[in-house]
């Protein structure tokens, strides 16, 4: 039946190509047609490829379909098949796409068979191979092995083969083998050992990667090259031996092997690749041999528990002094161990560069004098020096990089200076001197506890995300008239912080620019700033007083949200809304005055502004959002605009002052609990433009005596919308059809209209 409606799908495709071919010209695949829980493409050589399976247990793969041979089978075929527990191949396919056991989803799976008939393909107890088993292809990632010796006859191990084996502790593979593919034995939990053979040639990318349980590795001298990840994240790997022969170890090699403990580097070692040996926390020492000749950028970089490093007296491209490892000329610092005594560092004239991380965590350094040719401070340079309290360098510094001294805690005043001269204001008299750079990257003085002053000079251009974020001291702060941008929580968590003057030459207050400021006191923003970013101010809960200019058109979600101690604002006649969540909880809020051209009232913008006492709509104003002044305990009475059409979901609930409101003839509905517990209501009028009052529109409202409904028709009401107690008063001439639409209320007045 299948095939029967295969191939009618099939004779409808190629009669009309453009619904479902694809790049005829360019491609040999035609279109794709699917038969059962199965999708075939069609190819140009009258045979078709398996490309899809849907999530099924038992994958039986047809030998032909539509009369057409089934010939390959696509590398993304079982992506999404994580229900699948066996597959069945037959002897048609000849071609399996590389990758085919790659890191997909298919976990469940247990065996696989292939029939005795395919030239290309064999099994041997549920496990995938080429006809004459010198490559494996893939392991069923649920079989319930402990250990599994690879056939003598295999030379090559496919990528992705045995990746995400979870029952795997030990696999013996045989000294025929030449090459281990990429991710071929990645994220294999329970893999606790593996020899490598001797002969070894070639090693994939990620091919160990994630093996936690892992705990020790020898790499043969016939492996040249550890490709990049090989290792990485095997958190339980305590020793790694390199045998002579081995010549590079690629980028991220060894990252974050945590337990990593003892590392022997041979003697024909000649290149280290980024992050080799990161975050390697337990590895205590280390030694370059005389062949080492390239150290990429934090390569044995922010390793908690390093403190020896040593280089060989005959190497000629990098040399240790007082435990700092600078390149042979002198013109780098590479890598600083970390240090348990207190330390002053003066770095050689010759000092062009520091490698990204190269003092991480140095917490002895107490004190470090950099030298006039540094341009540029990378990324994490001095991250983590704890106990850094000064550091001195000249005005020619370009760019202060990402978390450059982020958690510098003991780090007490910088200043950015547009010269080299000193300024004495540091622990002890010491002086801290950071350049007038051009850019000062994410987070790079983020955390920086102690830290209660910064003057950022003329000439500084861009402040990025974070870069003062949480400075808990910081009670100072100048930015100077260059300054263009201001990044995401430049100055978050800045608890000290008293007052901020935004410059004409920065155009966006930024996400969370000054959130959690919570000493922040006023706020001056000059002509030019054109937005104020989303939760730009949240939860400055003491801030009086803002400045905000008529070049400002867009304030963002919550920006103001938890100013509680805010008086009063002026907004401009230029922003042309008021977003969700606004002015949120300003408890202290009494005035405030919505410009005309002001078109929409976010959800939330008002609500919990407990002492707003009044409020008036413009006529600009075309939407008002949900809870817009919900829990304004205070106020008393709010005018509406004759533009609205729709009283929002619990627009006024829990106004318990709120006596005087109107209900503009433009209004069609009034939403769920838009008046709940507005307990000061008396008196309220529907005009005849209303066709529904939601549930609970008016419940609640103690003190509701009379509603006056204007419409012959009666607007359609909700659940509890109007309490039982209160007179409605309706036209005389509609008695009839509001007595049989709002059944059970008896309180009704008759009013001539």
């Amino acid at each position: 039946m299948n095939r029967f409606v295969a191939s009618i799908f099939l004779l409808f495709a190629l009669s009309f190509p453009t619904l479902v071919c694809a790049q005829l010209a360019s491609s040999t695949v035609l279109g794709k047609f699917k038969s059962g829980y199965l999708t075939f493409s069609l190819t140009s050589d009258s045979t078709v490829a398996l490309s899809f399976v849907d999530a099924v247990e038992d994958v039986v793969i047809p030998d032909t379909v539509a009369g057409r041979h089934v010939t390959r089978i696509d590398a993304e075929a079982f992506r999404w098949c994580s229900q699948m527990r066996s597959l069945s191949i037959p002897a048609s396919v000849s071609q399996i796409d590389a990758d085919f056991g790659g890191d997909h989803g298919y976990s469940l799976l247990q065996s696989v068979t292939v029939d005795e008939a395919n030239t290309a393909f064999c099994t041997s107890e549920g496990v995938l191979f080429n006809k004459d088993k010198t490559r494996i292809l893939l392991y069923p990632k649920a079989a319930d092995l402990v250990r599994y010796v690879i056939p003598a006859s295999v030379d090559n191990i496919a990528d992705g083969t045995f990746s995400r084996c979870q029952t795997l502790q030990s696999v013996v593979i045989p000294s025929t083998v030449r090459s281990i593919g990429a991710r071929a034995f990645a994220r294999c939990p329970s893999l606790r050992s593996i020899e490598m053979p001797e002969g070894l040639k070639t090693l994939g990318n990620n091919a160990f990667d994630m093996c936690v349980a892992l705990r020790e590795v020898t790499l043969p001298g016939s492996l040249t090259h550890v490709p990049a990840a090989a290792f990485s994240g095997c958190t339980s790997l305590r020793k790694v031996v390199l045998a002579e022969g081995v010549v590079s170890v690629g980028g991220a090699a060894f990252a974050g092997c945590t337990s990593l403990a003892e590392v022997s580097l041979p003697e024909t070692l000649r290149y280290l690749g980024n992050s080799a040996f990161a975050e390697c926390d337990s590895l205590g020492s280390l030694s370059i041999p005389a062949s080492l000749q390239t150290i990429q950028d934090e390569a044995i970089s922010r390793c908690r528990s390093l403190v020896s490093l040593t280089v060989a007296p005959s190497n000629r491209f990098f040399f240790e002094r007082e435990g700092v490892l600078f390149t042979s000329d002198t013109s780098r610092v590479i890598f600083c161990p970390k240090s348990r005594e207190t330390f002053v560092l003066y770095l050689p004239r010759r000092v062009t560069s520091l490698a990204p991380s190269a003092f991480w965590q140095c917490e002895g350094l107490v004190a470090v004098t950099l030298p006039d040719g540094l341009r540029r401070l990378p990324a994490r340079a001095f991250a983590g020096c704890s106990g850094l309290q000064s550091v001195s360098m000249s005005g020619r510094v370009e760019e202060i990089g990402s978390s450059a001294f982020e958690g510098c805690s003991q780090l007490r005043r910088v200043v950015l200076t547009e010269d080299s001269t000193q300024y004495e204001g540091g622990v002890d008299g010491r002086p801290v001197i950071i350049p007038a750079a051009t850019f000062i990257a994410d987070a790079a003085f983020a955390r920086c506890s102690a830290l209660s002053e910064v003057v950022i000079p003329g000439g500084v251009e861009s402040v990025s995300d974070g870069a003062f974020a949480d400075c808990t001291s910081l009670v100072k702060l100048s930015l100077p008239e260059s300054l263009q941008s201001l990044g995401w929580e430049v100055f978050s968590g800045c608890k000290a912080l008293r007052e901020v003057v935004i410059p004409e030459s920065v155009t966006s207050v930024d996400w969370k620019a000054f959130s959690g400021c919570s000493s922040l006191e006023s706020v001056v923003i000059m002509n030019g700033v054109m937005e104020i970013g989303l939760q730009a101010f949240e939860g400055c809960s003491s801030l009086k007083s803002v400045e905000i200019p008529e070049t400002v058109s867009s304030i963002g979600d919550y920006a103001f949200a938890g100013c509680s101690t805010l008086p009063t604002l002026q907004l401009p006649k230029s922003i042309y809304s008021i977003a969700q969540g606004t002015f949120r909880s300003c408890s202290a809020l009494a005035q405030i005055e919505i410009p005309d051209g002001v078109e929409e009232v976010g959800d939330r913008a008002f609500e919990e502004c407990k002492s707003l006492r009044a409020i008036v709509l413009p006529n600009s104003v075309a939407s008002v959002g949900r809870n817009a002044f919900a829990g304004c305990e205070t106020l008393v009475s709010a005018r509406l605009p004759e533009s609205l059409s729709t009283i929002s979901d619990a627009l006024f609930a829990d106004c318990k002052a709120l006596a005087e409101v109107n209900i503009p003839y433009t209004v069609i509905v009034i939403d769920d609990d838009a008046f709940r517990a507005c307990q000061s209501l008396q008196s309220i009028s529907i005009p005849a433009t209303v066709t529904r009052i939601g549930n609970y529109a008016f419940d609640d409202c103690s003190s509701l005596y009379e509603l006056f409904s204007f419409g012959n028709e009666p607007p359609a009401l909700g659940r509890d919308a109007i309490p039982e107690s209160v007179w409605v008063s309706i036209p005389r001439n509609a008695r009839k059809e509001y007595r049989e639409k709002w059944t059970g209320h008896a309180k009704f007045n008759y009013i001539k209209l």
